[in-house]
């Protein structure tokens, strides 16, 4: 999230100096326009005054910034398919740590079965001491010392069998907790194998989230390079052309003064992600002096209607020109507000 904000910040911070070189533009040939007038075509017309260098040297430090925050771009993505690596690593270690447990666990039933094996024979070697007994008690009448020495060997044969036996009940308790442990150890593998496989989906998806903010920014960052191109073209075809007509002047400061407008109101914006791709329609009415007497919701999303009313009610007073005819045009005008 905080490589997301800094993204959207890296592009806000464009957004705001390119409007920033608009602004100063706009008023450097307005205060320019007031120090310097030609009379043209029987009119009073403000030449517009730019000095070229300081164009290129605002051009230049976006440039510059752009390239800053391109290459912080390209960082946090190295930074991202980093991190995509190392998970596939721990994937790869996961499904081998699960193969070995895989081994132990089947070494584990060998031994069980051995452990058994070794039971059943114990079993048939108590059987034949018990078969033994069974002969030294029928030679007892026969010759006492050798019955004797039978039943002490008999003895002697039952503890070793019974000893076995208990060895054998051990080996295979020990061979079935080793195999509980074996199984127990295996399904930790696998859940470990499945967080980790999830863990590298989320980061691919991350990554191609990225990517793809970082393309519709490098889109934007076009749209704006045009506009701002577009624009000093535009300055630099009024600055030849310094007998253009009294009512283009008024509309342009009229476009002028409108996005200053919604500059304003959007300063004061409270806005939420559900806006974005959203609009409002309003008009305002003004006072000379720029106070706003009176507003209407012409259409839109109505939760970014009701946020930017009030913005509105915030801002209160809006700047106006000097020039009455272009006072006149803002006193009612129409602005559409849409969050980026």
């Amino acid at each position: 999230m905080d490589k997301d904000n800094n993204l959207t910040f890296a592009i806000i911070l464009s957004v705001l100096l390119h409007a920033g070189l608009a602004l100063a533009l706009f008023l450097a040939s307005y205060f320019n326009a007031e120090q310097k007038h030609t009379l043209l075509a029987g009119e009073n017309v403000k030449a517009v005054v730019i000095s070229r260098a300081d164009v290129e040297r605002q051009a230049r430090e976006i440039q510059q910034k752009r390239t800053a925050a391109e290459r912080k771009e390209k960082a946090r993505i190295k930074e991202l398919e980093n991190q995509s690596a190392a998970l596939e690593q721990k994937r790869k270690a996961a499904e081998e740590e699960t193969k070995r447990l895989e081994k132990e666990r089947l070494k584990a039933e060998r031994d069980a079965r051995e452990a058994q094996k070794r039971k059943k024979e114990q079993l048939a070697e108590e059987k034949r001491a018990q078969e033994a007994a069974k002969i030294a008690e029928q030679k007892r009448q026969k010759e006492i010392a050798v019955q004797q020495a039978a039943k002490q060997k008999a003895d002697a044969e039952r503890k070793a069998a019974e000893q076995a036996k208990r060895k054998a009940e051990a080996e295979q308790k020990a061979a079935e907790a080793a195999k509980r442990k074996a199984e127990t150890e295996r399904k930790a593998a696998e859940k470990a194998k499945r967080k980790a496989e999830a863990e590298r989906k989320a980061a691919e998806k991350r990554k191609a989230e990225a990517k793809r903010k970082a393309a519709e920014a490098a889109r934007k960052q076009k749209e704006q390079d045009a506009a701002l191109a577009a624009m000093m073209e535009g300055l630099e075809t009024e600055q030849a052309g310094r007998n253009q007509a009294r009512g283009q002047q008024v509309n342009s400061e009229i476009a002028r003064y409108a996005a200053i407008y919604r500059d304003l109101i959007m300063n004061n914006l409270l806005i939420e992600e559900r806006f974005r791709g959203q609009e409002c329609k309003i008009r305002l009415r003004l006072a000379k002096n720029g106070l706003m007497t009176d507003m209407q919701v012409r259409g839109g999303n109505d939760s970014l209607c009701r946020a930017t009313q009030a913005a509105v009610y915030k801002v209160g007073s809006f700047p106006m020109p000097k020039d009455p005819k272009v006072i006149e045009q803002l006193r009612s005008i129409n602005l559409t507000v849409e969050p980026e």
